[in-house]
């Protein structure tokens, strides 16, 4: 009874340990994107947007400086999925 417990633990142990979590970068690949990571050098700044449907599609731009090679991209985040986001308003509390 005690062997077969045990080899059921060792077969779970091994069954588990062999998953591939994936990570950010491997679901970011798989999508055909590009993953970078860095550092935000410049305050958040909000910027008016089209209307759709009487909601105004506002973002929230920023800089960030890519590991690595120093690039700079201007990152644009729409407000609409921000927390703290209301209708219309001309900024997004935090």
């Amino acid at each position: 009874m005690k062997t077969s417990i045990l080899n059921v633990m060792l077969l779970g142990l091994i069954m588990t340990s062999s998953i591939a979590w994936a990570d950010n970068k491997a679901t970011c690949d798989a999508g055909k994107g590009s993953y970078v990571t860095g550092k935000v050098t410049s305050a958040p700044k909000f910027k008016s947007g089209k209307f759709l449907k009487g909601v105004e599609l506002s973002h929230t731009h920023l800089n960030v400086k890519v590991d690595g090679t120093g690039d700079i991209y201007d990152v644009a985040i729409d407000n609409v999925f921000a927390t703290g986001y209301v209708k219309n308003m001309k900024k997004v509390s935090v």
